[in-house]
């Protein structure tokens, strides 16, 4: 029934949140209504501790489906995002709103989002770019942004940051009005030279996004 397939997308979840190491005993995470410092990873649901010291039981698939907003403090004053390369993953983040923090993008400085009006993956056919795949196009009134989402093994190389500038150059073609910004998401490594050329374009790259 129903009751058992919650539990075992919960066992599940919690082997993804083990093997990938998403949240780690110490860190201090907010997901849906909770929050607090993580005391125990276990295979069905992860303890939370509150700052008055109250335990949480947070069921694992919580983890894996929503929007994972980790504090670098344990006050959770800093909060950074641990992001996945899932498009289901970056939509709710780029409908959040939440900032993007300096070491999430590679940037000194945490990176604030614009307001977005609408967020979803669209072909890139329909940019008249060659392939298969899709994008994640976010609009705002002023702002486009879109992300490119790579899950793979192999590092993002130099050539790779060209195609990526040469999309974003595509979208910029296909917005005149708005400014155009590309952020490069991926499961593997980012060529140094594909991350200059990326971020001499305005543009942002996250490395070692978790699969899930």
């Amino acid at each position: 029934g129903l009751g058992l397939q919650r539990i075992a997308s919960n066992y599940i979840s919690g082997f993804i949140v083990l093997f990938e190491r998403m949240v780690r005993i110490g860190d201090v995470i907010k997901v849906d209504q909770f929050s607090g410092q993580v005391k125990e990873i276990r295979t069905r649901f992860t303890v939370l501790r509150s700052g008055e010291g109250v335990d949480q039981i947070v069921p694992n698939e919580l983890l894996t489906a929503q929007t994972v907003l980790k504090s670098t403090t344990k006050r959770g004053v800093s909060m950074r995002i641990a992001v996945r390369a899932t498009e289901e993953a970056i939509i709710r983040l780029l409908r959040a709103g939440h900032p993007l923090s300096g070491d999430v993008v590679d940037r000194d400085m945490e990176t604030r989002l614009p307001v977005f009006q609408s967020v979803e993956a669209v072909p890139v056919k329909n940019f008249g770019i060659e392939g298969t795949g899709r994008i994640v196009v976010a609009r705002g009134r002023k702002d486009v942004w879109f992300v490119d989402i790579k899950r793979r093994t192999d590092k993002v190389s130099a050539d790779d940051g060209e195609a990526f500038v040469e999309m974003r150059d595509k979208l910029q073609t296909r917005y005149p009005g708005q400014k155009v910004t590309g952020w490069l998401v991926t499961t593997a490594d980012v060529d140094n030279g594909a991350k200059l050329l990326i971020a001499d374009q305005g543009c942002y790259a996250t490395a070692g996004a978790a699969k899930r």
